[in-house]
């Protein structure tokens, strides 16, 4: 799933009152190293190269001063608007993994990634290092290489065109970023549609999470709806005719929207059988 590509790394660092001159780096994915300093705060401006890539940073602190320190950290978009953060303090030395999810919009079109040491005895002091390793990951929502759409409007259409089974094992949901899928499948009269969606691999943050389904047909009508609580594995199951009215032969469309509630993400499979007759 990993792809490389190009980042615009910018780095600021602010330390006893005083602001030095920013230095700015240009390369692929791959390690940034930098200190972690008492009141001091750099910055990583991070650009992904195409809408709907999982940004993921590994933090790791090698912390030097034996007295301790902590690290702090925010995760905000490209105009500051914080996205989340935290802190850790020493020890451990543990690394830590920071994600998030940008749309099939391309919101957001950058982030920024700011540290900063605390816990020393002076301003400036350098508590220790720290190690960044960026790198994103397309989805593949829908064999589509990107990200379901989270609207109706723009819904992802499923390429399934004839009779059969069609399988979509790669579909990433979360609630950093991308808590919304919006499918949109189409089968002709007199055709059965059964779809089953899988839970593959859960990730939860903290709390209470869960999937919530609701299938829709043309008109946005609720045909059938339902919660896949983490961290359930076993599949949620629908199964819908399309009657053929009279001579008509109208399409039968509905909509698949998925939604992730609670501090968590999750790979999910849909699995597509359509066949002649109920």
């Amino acid at each position: 799933m990993k792809k490389k590509i190009h980042l615009l790394i910018i780095l600021t660092i602010l330390a006893t009152g005083h602001s030095l001159e920013a230095q700015e780096k240009v390369g692929g994915e791959g390690e940034y190293r930098g200190f972690l300093i008492h009141q001091g705060r750099q910055a990583l401006r991070i650009t992904p190269s195409q809408p709907g890539q999982v940004l993921q940073i590994e933090l790791a602190p090698q912390w030097s001063n034996p007295s301790g320190g902590k690290m702090v950290w925010e995760l905000c978009d490209g105009e500051g608007q914080r996205l989340r953060g935290g802190s850790q303090s020493f020890p451990p030395n543990d690394p830590l993994l920071i994600e998030w999810s940008s749309s099939a919009e391309g919101k957001p079109s950058a982030y920024v990634l700011q540290l900063q040491g605390a816990s020393g005895s002076f301003a400036g002091e350098i508590l220790g290092q720290f190690t960044a390793r960026v790198s994103f990951w397309n989805q593949n929502d829908g064999s589509s290489q990107g990200d379901a759409p989270e609207s109706f409007e723009k819904a992802l259409l499923l390429p399934i065109f004839d009779t059969g089974t069609y399988l979509f094992e790669e579909n990433f949901i979360s609630a950093l970023g991308d808590p919304c899928d919006v499918f949109k499948i189409q089968i002709a009269p007199n055709q059965s549609l059964s779809l089953k969606i899988k839970p593959l691999q859960w990730k939860k943050a903290g709390g209470k999470a869960a999937l919530r389904i609701e299938f829709l047909d043309r008109s946005l009508r609720k045909l059938k709806e339902g919660t896949l609580p983490f961290p359930e594995d076993s599949p949620f199951m629908i199964r819908v005719f399309q009657p053929q009215i009279r001579s008509a032969k109208k399409i039968g469309i509905y909509h698949l929207m998925l939604k992730m509630e609670g501090e968590a993400s999750l790979i999910y499979g849909l699995e597509v059988e359509v066949r002649e007759g109920r």
